[in-house]
C-alpha cells in the first residue's frame, strides 16, 4: 500500500510538472494571436498601455537566456513572455527610436508607483536607472530628464515604505544612493539588504546597493559605520580558504581608496601574474583567498580608527551597526565568491 501511494504521489508530481510545461508553452501555439497582442501594444499610445503591459510583462518572464535574432524580429513566433517584452521595448528603447531619454519618464514612474503592477514595477524602474545613468554624464544628458529631487523623492517615498514590495524597495535604493545624499540612505541600505537569507547574500546586496563613487559624500561617522559593516560582514563571509567575499573585499578596497597592484584589477587582489596564482585551469583559490586576507588585514590595521566615530549619538558605545548585526548567520562553505 505504501508503495501504492508513492507511486500515486510520484505521477501527480510527474503530471502536475507536465501541465506546468504545457501553460509555460501554451503561447506559442497561436501565433496568430500574439501578432494580435503585439500589434495593440506597440500601435497604442506608450500611456495608454504602459500599465498593463508592464503588469503583463512582469507575469510572463523570458526563462531562456539565448533567443535567436529572428524570434526577436517576430517574438509572436516565440512565446507571449517575448511578444510582451519586445513590445515594451519598442516603447522603451529610446535610442533606436532617437528620442529624448525623459520623453516618457513621467509614465514610468507612475508604473513604478502602481501598487498593482507587481513585478512589471521593476521593468519600468530599470527603465528609470538606465535613464539616469546616462543623464548623469554631460556628454550624454540630452536635458530632458525631470528635476532629479523631484524623482528622489518619489522613490523614496517608495523605498521607505514597510508595506512596499521587499525586492522593489532593495532595487530602489541604489538610485537614492547614487544619485541621493547617501547619508539620508546608508541606514536603509543596512536595513533592506540585511533581510537577506546569509552572510554572502548580504554581502553582495549590499555592495550593489552602494555604489563607490559616492564613497567620498559620507560624512566620517556614516564611513565609520559602512565599514564596520561590510567588514562584519567579511568575517563572517570568510572561510579562511576558498576566497568567498573575494568581491565584497575589492569593493571595500576601491570604497577606503586602496590602488590596484596593477592596472585591470581590484583592490586589495595580489599580482595576478605570480606563478603561484596559477593554476591547471587559471587562478587558484589561493589568489582569491589572499585578496580576502588582504582586506582583512587592512582592517586589523586601521580599524581602531573607525571605532570612536561609530558610536551613537547617545554616547554609549554602542555601534549603530548593531542594528542589522542579528541577522547574520554563520558562513558556508558556498565557493561562490
Amino acid at each position: 500500500m505504501k508503495c501504492f501511494f508513492t507511486v500515486l504521489i510520484i505521477l501527480t508530481t510527474l503530471s502536475s510538472f507536465g501541465q506546468n510545461v504545457l501553460r509555460m508553452n501554451e503561447d506559442t501555439v497561436d501565433s496568430a494571436e500574439l501578432k494580435k497582442t503585439y500589434d495593440h501594444y506597440v500601435g497604442s499610445e506608450f500611456s495608454d498601455i504602459a500599465h498593463e503591459l508592464a503588469k503583463r510583462a512582469g507575469e510572463n518572464s523570458i526563462l531562456q537566456s539565448y533567443i535567436p535574432n529572428e524570434k526577436l524580429a517576430e517574438p509572436w513566433t516565440h512565446s507571449m513572455a517575448l511578444t510582451l517584452s519586445q513590445a515594451w521595448r519598442f516603447h522603451t528603447d529610446y535610442a533606436v527610436r532617437k528620442e529624448p531619454r525623459g520623453r516618457i519618464f513621467e509614465v514610468l514612474m507612475q508604473v513604478v508607483e502602481d501598487d498593482e503592477i507587481g513585478a512589471g514595477r521593476r521593468i519600468a524602474l530599470g527603465e528609470i536607472a538606465t535613464r539616469l545613468h546616462w543623464g548623469s554624464y554631460p556628454a550624454t544628458n540630452d536635458g530632458s530628464l525631470p528635476p532629479m529631487e523631484d524623482t528622489i523623492r518619489r522613490l523614496s517615498a517608495i523605498a521607505q515604505d514597510q508595506h512596499e514590495d521587499a525586492a522593489l524597495r532593495r532595487a530602489i535604493v541604489p538610485i537614492l544612493y547614487q544619485y541621493g545624499d547617501p547619508n539620508a540612505y546608508l541606514d536603509l541600505a543596512i536595513e533592506l539588504t540585511s533581510a537577506e537569507t546569509s552572510p554572502l547574500a548580504i554581502g553582495e546586496t549590499f555592495r550593489f546597493a552602494t555604489p563607490v563613487r559616492n564613497s567620498d559624500r559620507l560624512t566620517p561617522a556614516n564611513r565609520a559605520k559602512y565599514l564596520n559593516h561590510v567588514f562584519q560582514l567579511l568575517e563572517k563571509i570568510d572561510d579562511k580558504r576558498s576566497g568567498t567575499g573575494y568581491f565584497l573585499a575589492m569593493h571595500i578596497g576601491a570604497f577606503v581608496g586602496v590602488k590596484p597592484v596593477r592596472p585591470g584589477q581590484g583592490s586589495f587582489a595580489p599580482d595576478q601574474r605570480l606563478p603561484e596564482y596559477q593554476g591547471e585551469h587559471g587562478l587558484t583559490e589561493f589568489f582569491f583567498q589572499t585578496t580576502v586576507d588582504n582586506a582583512i588585514k587592512w582592517w586589523a590595521e586601521n580599524k581602531n580608527k573607525y571605532q570612536e566615530a561609530n558610536k551613537t549619538d547617545a554616547g554609549n558605545g554602542s555601534k549603530a551597526i548593531c542594528r542589522a548585526s542579528n541577522v547574520l548567520r554563520s558562513p558556508s562553505p558556498d565557493p561562490k565568491r
